[in-house]
């Protein structure tokens, strides 16, 4: 189980990248057992999405039910709220099974992914860029430790699946290469 993401408009964002389906339908999400609030299907992988602070007891979805959505995108906002959370340009997506042809490269470990080597430095890979096998396409930091993830074989990458930044759990498919 992963705990959504504090934005700044009191709203709560995607901890990774999926499909997003709430607890209940319609507008109103309540808090389940556990904090629980919803879960994010990611690649056959159901991930759960739980509330940081039990408290808030009802929320008020901005994400319909099988919305794509990116790390930190605005989930649900606290019921009553008055403030309106920043416009997603999501997209619905009916499946995001690995396409023929695609090979996953998932994340080795649990950690922070970084799609660039520094902060003031480009992407090591952009999508649509030709990669080799062994090339390094982005870095996993745990506890100040940092490990590549490589490309497992050489092709072009189809897709980037996280932001710079963005928590990932071993097994997650951070990018496809065909």
């Amino acid at each position: 189980m992963r705990e959504a993401i504090a934005v700044d408009a009191g709203g709560l964002g995607a901890p990774t990248v999926g499909i997003w389906v709430p607890t209940s339908s319609g507008q109103n999400v309540s808090v389940g057992p556990m904090g629980f609030i919803g879960e994010i299907r990611q690649n056959g992988r159901v991930i759960p999405v739980c509330v940081p602070d039990a408290t808030q007891e009802f929320w008020v979805s901005h994400c319909p039910s099988g919305t794509w959505v990116s790390y930190g995108q605005v989930l649900v906002m606290p019921a009553g709220s008055t403030t309106a959370p920043p416009s997603p340009s999501s997209q619905v997506v009916e499946d995001i099974s690995i396409p023929d042809g695609c090979v996953p490269v998932r994340a080795e470990t649990d950690g922070t992914l970084y799609l660039r080597p520094d902060p003031s430095a480009s992407a090591f890979v952009e999508e649509g860029e030709r990669v080799e096998s062994n090339a390094v396409l982005a870095l996993i930091e745990v506890m100040k430790t940092f490990s590549p993830v490589r490309a497992s074989q050489a092709g072009t990458v189809r897709r980037v699946l996280t932001t710079d930044g963005a928590s990932v759990e071993a097994g997650d498919v951070v990018f496809l290469i065909d």
